[in-house]
């Protein structure tokens, strides 16, 4: 099989990238403890001669010198980041912790249950904890003791200091009772620090809890005809003051809770979150329902609306590929309760052509316009309109779609009915590429520690005979721990082996892979497989991964490379600094998870799979929002919240049906 002279030439130039990409920052330093304290920094960075180099010390100061020195006046612990470019395309960053005067210590940031109750035993609890230790000798080690509550301890040393520490512990709970999980740390000069989890109910049975929440519309606390059901209002569920769990209502305007039996409950309607941010609990005027005894029903609330209506919505779109089918999706609501007679309008990019409606949605079509009518009592719309994609779109180009919601006389905030949403236009140049989920937060994916990586493979024969044989050699980094490997899927048969130096080979013998002339659909094929990281993987490394593929005897072709980058603090390093994320809960979620913040305030929520394609999105004023993830494919999901100030705010959540 050959290779025709264009995509030769692309992977040559694929390949030359690879080589001049190679540029790796590292330094060392010297100097201190005490301070005022003069510290010199050396580069020894590696790469393509001549580097340019950007320095942070940690303190607001930064130099571009190869190797700086610097004073530092006070003490504490700097974060010294040192970020190089060769100028061919290269760049790479490195960080350090120096500890300058600071009195040994340990300090626990964060320590937290994955679940705060549960019906059954036993009962798995997944415990997260993060810190730092300061001002000891390398070769010193801490001792972490978790104190799980039910008589039971767990004690472990970690040779970690003048480093963060990040982990997660499991225990068992094989009684019902009520815990009070602990974790102390302490160093080995005996300082230590302290601190308590979330209590934990684990109950021998369980009880439901349920109620219907409406708009009562004649004022008399009892829903009747007339009366609007709303869905998708969030309530907390308390024994006391501690919080046992979320719900919210669903579809039919219905909220259940399943909860241990013997304590006492009081159930919260949260009226300042969701889509009802204005809504108010008049039935009763306390927005709260007191229940002794299991099971119970009939917790009813009824919430007032103030008049009037404001229509509202977004358009999500992804895999906008020229030549292929794929869907945009419209959510649209009205956030108060009051829907007149009135239309949902999309009008489409002229590189879309709109399919007809063949699932009942009740949309038609005129030319790009595709229209949707509303009415009450409805309160919000959701519908996928299937969509081509125009052959001659580009790479880089952007497909933007308008939304416009009518009526909009009458309308409390006129300004939002009509947005205008814009996607890019994505392709494949060459057809052997390579990808890996969970693709990581950002430009460098970061990725918490211990996370398991998924890669995968394709390939295609573009030439104009098939191919008899084809293999694939895979470098692994570092960083993975190559008996763990896995191959999960392959499109033909196929074997593996670990060469020497880590390297996969994966044989496709006598594949008699067709062209892509003679045949499309049948000229392409995959492998994917699973691997884990090594164990303690320092913070900010680096996790790179390309493969290069032969086809009989020609010359090998090379794939992109993939980049992730290991971040201890992924999802709590960014709460704290945002001060806006609490905790997600329950997180893993099956049905509905809750997210909740330190003050109310206009905030985005965008929530995105493993390969990147948004599966929800909403703008909300609250200091709580519930996400019904019950429509969500069991996974990894990625939810990003997008302050008013523009920050952002970046967590895991996890669904398990």
């Amino acid at each position: 099989m050959k290779k025709n002279l264009l995509l030769s030439l692309f992977a040559l130039l694929l390949l030359a990238g690879e080589l001049r990409a190679q540029c790796v920052a590292s330094f060392t330093y010297s100097g201190g403890p005490a301070v005022p304290a003069v510290i010199s920094f050396v580069n020894t960075s590696t790469g393509s001669q001549p580097l340019t180099y950007q320095w942070s010390f940690g303190d607001g100061s930064s130099s571009n010198l190869p190797n700086p020195t610097h004073t530092y006046v006070a003490g504490g612990v700097y974060y010294v980041s040192l970020t190089i470019s060769d100028g061919l395309g290269c760049t790479d960053s490195s960080t350090v912790a120096v500890s300058l005067n600071v009195a040994p210590g340990v300090v626990i940031q964060y320590f937290d249950d994955s679940l705060y109750y549960f019906c059954t035993t036993p009962a798995s609890e997944d415990f997260y904890f993060s810190g730092g230790a300061f001002g000891y000798l390398p070769t010193d080690s801490i001792k972490f003791n978790f104190i799980f509550g039910d008589g039971t301890d767990s004690t472990f040393y970690q040779s970690t200091a003048n480093s963060s520490f990040y982990g997660m512990v499991t225990h068992i709970y094989t009684n019902a009772g009520n815990y009070n999980p602990q974790l102390i740390v302490t160093g080995p000069d005996l300082a230590a620090d302290t601190m308590n989890a979330n209590p934990i109910i684990v109950g021998a049975t369980c009880g439901s809890i349920t109620g219907t929440i409406y708009q009562d519309i004649n004022n008399n606390c009892i829903y009747d005809a007339g009366d609007i059901l709303l869905p998708y209002v969030s309530l907390t569920i308390y024994d006391g003051s501690t919080v046992v769990g979320w719900a919210s209502s669903d579809s039919n305007g219905v909220y259940s809770f399943n909860v241990p039996t013997g304590p006492s409950y009081t159930i919260q309607v949260n009226t300042l979150g969701g889509y009802y941010y204005h809504l108010t609990s008049t039935c009763p005027p306390s927005g709260s329902i007191s229940v002794s005894s299991l099971p119970s029903s009939g917790n009813d609330f009824g919430l007032t609306c103030p008049p009037g209506f404001d229509l509202q919505g977004f358009v999500s779109g992804w895999g906008f590929r020229p030549g292929f089918t794929t869907s945009v999706c419209i959510y649209a609501y009205n956030q108060f309760c009051n829907t007149p007679n009135g239309q949902i309008e999309i009008i489409l990019d002229p590189d879309l052509t709109p399919l007809p409606d063949t699932t009942g949605i009740g949309y038609t079509i005129t030319g790009q316009t595709v229209t949707l009518p509303i009415s009450s009592p409805d309160l919000n719309w959701s519908f996928c309109i299937p969509v081509t994609v125009a052959t001659n779109a580009q790479i880089g180009d952007s497909i933007c779609i308008t939304m416009n919601l009518t009526p909009v006389l009458g309308d409390s905030i006129p300004s939002n009915n009509t947005q205008t949403f814009c996607f890019p236009v994505r392709n494949s140049w060459d057809p052997n590429d390579k990808y890996v989920i969970p693709s990581g937060d950002g430009g460098q994916g970061a990725i918490r520690p211990n996370t398991d990586l998924t890669y995968t493979i394709r390939f295609q024969n573009t030439g104009n005979a098939e191919a008899i044989n084809i293999y694939i050699l895979d470098t692994l980094d570092a960083s993975l721990d190559p008996t763990s490997l896995e191959v999960i899927a392959t499109s033909h048969t196929m074997h593996w082996s670990i060469l020497t130096g880590n390297i996969i080979r994966f044989n496709y013998d006598n594949i008699m892979l067709l062209d892509s002339n003679a045949n499309e659909p049948a000229s392409h094929g995959y492998v994917t497989y699973r691997i884990k990281q090594n164990n303690n993987v320092a913070h900010l490394t680096q996790i790179q991964n390309s493969a290069s593929i032969y086809f009989d005897f020609n010359p090998p072709i090379y794939t992109n490379k993939t980049v992730n980058t290991v971040d201890m603090f992924l999802s709590i390093s960014k709460t704290e600094n945002n001060s806006s994320l609490m905790n997600i809960y329950p997180n893993p979620s099956n049905e509905k998870c809750q997210l909740f913040f330190k003050d109310q305030n206009t905030r985005k929520l965008i929530v995105t799979d493993v390969f990147g394609k948004e599966v929800f999105k909403n703008t909300f004023r609250s200091e709580s929002y519930t996400i019904n993830t019950a429509k969500f494919a069991a996974g990894l999901y990625t939810v990003r919240i997008i302050e008013s100030d523009n920050s952002e705010v970046i967590s895991k959540l996890i669904v398990k049906h």
